[in-house]
């Protein structure tokens, strides 16, 4: 199943969550998997209970998978009433999966393992995205990259997962120095082609902020809402979409593109001045802009003790909060959201202070008919992209699609 097929996949209720029927032997595999990636490790015996599969099922189904040395056994638990007890846990060398990041700046790779931790990572800055630069070295740091993997495990390379911004063209022909005839080239580039190979792994391409919803909705606050909306300020404003505990990256791959929202923005005396996008009124490419005068980076500035910057960092927060939390009430007024997830590539004493400032937009805002969402900081930050594009091929094969990533008792 590629990205562009997560939309069309079937939603399920929580209170079914296997079945015992002949020919669901995958689906049931993956919600055993699921039941074991969100928990870290559990015994047999609770893997059947929470999945509503017999013990029967479960034990074939955890047998097939240790025998494909997706899951391990771990020591076994002593001093409880019964037999002991033996965990079943993922294997960290069960599966791979290379994740790719494109940026203004910088192109990014990763490995990752199936548990999903960062196992090699590789980094290339430009000045710009030359296309005719990306691509090679895109090769090139997927055989390097490959070559970790010890050679009698390459097989277990899943795929490989792209996130790229939605508009390379558009809103980075205004801000950076690169030559328009190079810039244009991207226009007429088919990422995913550009990175596949007949003999090689499928790969997957999704958005950035898609990607990095991913990478919330799997390790981070995600687990906690079956229904969010997830921002992430970058360079530019981002989102992504959840529904009924799936990743929901719509018809044409862009659910959750909160940055292109129009708002209403006035003048001095409170008139109406027109409209604008919400990118174009809280991405921290306006903060980058707001220190230029400064001559400070913006890594620069948020690093900065001096307090410096302060004064602009908090006029920035002062636009961009207001101007999320309006883009926030006009998403759940369409779709009835539990949550709201804000995260970006800023420090989290930013995080912190942004996302208050939102909370507190939203209670000068009129909600009549509107459930307001609990509002809540992501906890991945800069790397939720990159984390998120290597989870896309695990996403794709492990993960039964359309039910709600399980919430285990405590």
């Amino acid at each position: 199943m590629t990205s562009a097929d997560w939309s069309k996949a079937p939603f399920e209720e929580a209170r079914d969550l296997g079945t015992n029927q002949s020919g669901m032997r995958q689906f049931n595999e993956r919600v055993v998997l699921q039941i074991i990636r969100r928990a870290g490790s559990m015994p047999k015996a609770d893997i059947a209970r929470i999945s509503n599969l017999s013990a029967q099922t479960v034990s074939v189904i955890i047998n097939q998978l240790l025998d494909d040395e997706l899951l391990i056994k771990q020591e076994k638990i002593k001093g409880k009433i019964g037999q002991p007890s033996v965990p079943i846990a993922l294997n960290q060398h069960g599966a791979y999966s290379i994740g790719i990041s494109i940026d203004r700046h910088q192109l990014e790779m990763v490995l990752i393992g199936f548990t999903g931790e960062i196992m090699n990572r590789t980094a290339q800055t430009y000045p710009y995205p030359d296309p005719q630069f990306i691509f090679p070295l895109i090769q090139h740091s997927i055989d390097f990259i490959s070559r970790s993997i010890p050679a009698e495990r390459r097989d277990r390379l899943t795929g490989i997962g792209i996130a790229a911004p939605s508009f390379i063209v558009g809103k980075w022909e205004e801000q950076l120095d690169a030559p328009p005839d190079i810039m244009a080239q991207w226009k007429n580039v088919d990422i995913r082609a550009q990175v596949s190979k007949p003999s090689g792994p499928p790969v997957f391409l999704a958005k950035d902020s898609t990607a990095a919803c991913l990478g919330e909705l799997m390790f981070g606050s995600g687990l906690d809402f079956p229904n969010f909306l997830y921002i992430f300020v970058g360079p530019f404003i981002g989102g992504g979409g959840v529904l009924n505990g799936a990743l929901y990256p719509g018809v044409f791959g862009n659910a959750g593109a909160i940055g292109s929202i129009p708002l209403p923005v006035f003048d001095d005396k409170g008139r109406l001045a027109g409209f604008k996008q919400l990118v174009d009124l809280a991405s921290l490419t306006l903060l980058e802009e707001k220190l230029a005068p400064l001559g400070l980076d913006i890594d620069q500035a948020l690093a900065d003790d001096s307090g410096k910057a302060q004064g602009l960092i908090d006029d920035w927060c002062d636009v961009a909060a207001p101007s999320i939390a309006q883009a926030v009430a006009s998403a759940c007024a369409v779709i009835d959201f539990d949550g709201i997830i804000i995260d970006g590539a800023m420090p989290r004493w930013l995080l912190d202070a942004l996302v208050e400032k939102i909370a507190a937009a939203m209670d000068g805002l009129s909600l009549d008919g509107v459930v307001r969402p609990w509002i809540r900081n992501g906890t991945i930050g800069a790397k939720a992209p990159i984390l998120g594009s290597a989870l896309l091929p695990l996403y794709s094969n492990f993960v039964p699609n359309g039910i709600p990533l399980l919430t285990l008792p405590e």
